[in-house]
């Protein structure tokens, strides 16, 4: 009897270890692809993932949120609902 819960432990044991390396693995590959995109995106000029465009965030303090829209949707290829909510999230300081 002892037998088969012997088997079930290895078994779960096995179990645990495997989606333990594959988990690891697949945050190691995470990270890879997010410095990847850091690259890429600064190699576009574009800021940080979360970050605002400088200027953009200029117009906006500046309280020129339509040229801020207008800039940001050249900046980013965003459709004009998508640049006014990044613009008046910026604009809202979040």
């Amino acid at each position: 009897m002892q037998s088969p819960l012997l088997l079930l432990w290895i078994a779960v044991v096995v179990f645990a270890l495997t989606n333990y390396m594959q988990r690891a693995e697949l945050l190691r590959r995470v990270r890879r692809l997010e410095g990847e995109v850091r690259a890429l995106r600064a190699g576009a000029g574009l800021p940080p993932a979360g970050g605002h465009h400088p200027e953009v965030l200029e117009l906006v303090r500046a309280g020129r949120k339509i040229d801020a829209i207008r800039l940001y949707r050249q900046r980013t290829g965003a459709t004009l609902l998508e640049s006014k909510d990044a613009v008046d999230a910026m604009d809202e300081g979040r």
